[in-house]
This record gives structure tokens, C-alpha cells and sequence, in this order.
């Protein structure tokens, strides 16, 4: 079991037996509020939300990392997109407030070119 930043990661669901006082072998199962299928980007952020509310969560996951599609891995001191490229973008700003808080983005602007013959012209045009 891996615990990074309050998300639990586990290849199971069936918990470890627990002995009991009687001579029956049970199994207890604790309770939790909310079971999380996924520790992609929604069960990520569900999760942080929820254990911030006091909550309790079990994270399940079938991949050994967490952030589903947006994953990167160093390979040779360099961030790669295993899954491909992804950018994150909102004009919501209490969602980007709220990310922001979270982790640091670089500054991205979109910018699109045709090559035509030998010339370079922005996409689309009115831009």
C-alpha cells in the first residue's frame, strides 16, 4: 500500500483478516464514507475535497501511480507524458483559483501556424 498526499492506493478491496476475541475468524471491515474508483484527475480531486471535509476515503486503483492520464515520468532529467500531451485550461476562476493553490503551472499559450510554401501564418486567422 502506497500513501502519497492522501490518496491510498491498494490492489485490493478485501481487507486482512483481524483476529477476534471469539474462536470464529472474521473479518472486519472498517468503514469508510466514500469509495474512490480511480486516482485519475475527478477521483483525485474528490479525494482531496473529501478528506479535507473530514471524510474518510478508500482510493482504488489499478495502476501502480496516481493521476490517471495526466502521469509523467522522468526520463533522463526530463517530464514525459506517458499517456500524451495534456493542458490544463479554465475561464473559471474559482477552478483556477482552486488549482493554483494546489500546485504551480507553467505559462502555456496556444499558438498555432500553417506553413504554406516558405511562408508562416497564425491560426486561425482573425488572431
Amino acid at each position: 500500500m502506497i500513501n502519497v498526499s492522501n490518496i491510498i492506493i491498494t490492489p485490493s478491496l478485501t481487507p486482512a483478516p483481524t483476529p477476534t476475541s471469539n474462536s470464529n475468524t472474521e473479518r472486519k471491515l472498517k468503514h469508510y464514507d466514500y469509495l474512490i474508483v480511480g486516482s485519475g484527475l475527478y477521483g483525485a480531486t474528490f479525494n482531496y475535497l473529501a478528506r479535507k471535509a473530514g471524510k474518510t476515503t478508500y482510493v482504488v486503483e489499478r495502476r501502480d501511480v496516481i493521476g490517471g492520464n495526466l502521469y509523467c515520468e522522468k526520463t533522463e532529467g526530463i517530464f514525459v507524458h506517458k499517456y500524451g500531451p495534456h493542458v490544463f485550461h479554465t475561464d473559471n476562476k474559482k477552478v483556477w483559483d482552486f488549482v493554483n493553490n494546489l500546485t504551480h503551472f507553467n505559462p502555456y499559450i496556444q499558438q498555432t501556424v500553417a506553413k504554406v510554401e516558405d511562408k508562416l501564418y497564425s491560426l486561425p486567422f482573425n488572431m
